[in-house]
């Protein structure tokens, strides 16, 4: 099967088109990193604050204007669910990343396909771009993942139980 000309010339150019497409979608996403890392770090700011506040504002209404509690109850589901597809999304481009390299490595290529010209530099080539892990970030300073979703909640649910304590 792979001493066939015609296989091993159509196998080399799918993993350079693949090559190709890896470089594509890398090239694109470290753009959208640079270009959105300054804005989310805004945007995880306010959020934290947004959702501290509309909590606490939650809390206070809820025996006052049930009208006030379910507004702001929806504006507090509606700012956590943002921040959450933010997070989300950022997070399914790190897993598809992490994903290229076990895909590469479930390839078949131990069967004979890396004695093939050129396709032992590029699935190395390939596999080394794929173990550098590629995460979205704000400011650079926080990950965008579910795990830092979490942690802006509780810090949010933080700094509510302290509201709460100096509003007594």
């Amino acid at each position: 099967m792979f001493k066939d000309e015609r296989f091993k010339r159509k196998y080399a150019e799918r993993l350079r088109n693949l090559i190709n497409q890896h470089r594509f979608i890398l090239n694109n996403t470290l753009e959208l990193r640079n270009i959105l890392s300054g804005p989310m770090l805004c945007q995880l700011a306010v959020s934290t604050i947004l959702i501290c506040s509309i909590a606490y504002q939650v809390i206070l209404s809820i025996s006052v204007n049930l009208t006030k509690c379910l507004m702001s109850l929806f504006y507090l589901g509606y700012n956590m669910t943002i921040l959450y597809v933010l997070c989300s999304c950022a997070e399914e481009v790190t897993i598809q990343n992490e994903g290229i390299g076990t895909a590469l490595y479930c390839s078949g290529w131990e069967r004979g396909l890396a004695t093939i010209p050129g396709v032992r530099s590029s699935l190395l080539l390939i596999l080394t771009r794929a173990n550098k892990p590629l995460v979205l970030t704000a400011g650079g300073m926080y990950d965008l993942s579910l795990a830092s979703y979490a942690n802006l909640v509780k810090t949010s649910y933080s700094a509510l139980t302290v509201l709460l304590r100096f509003r007594h």
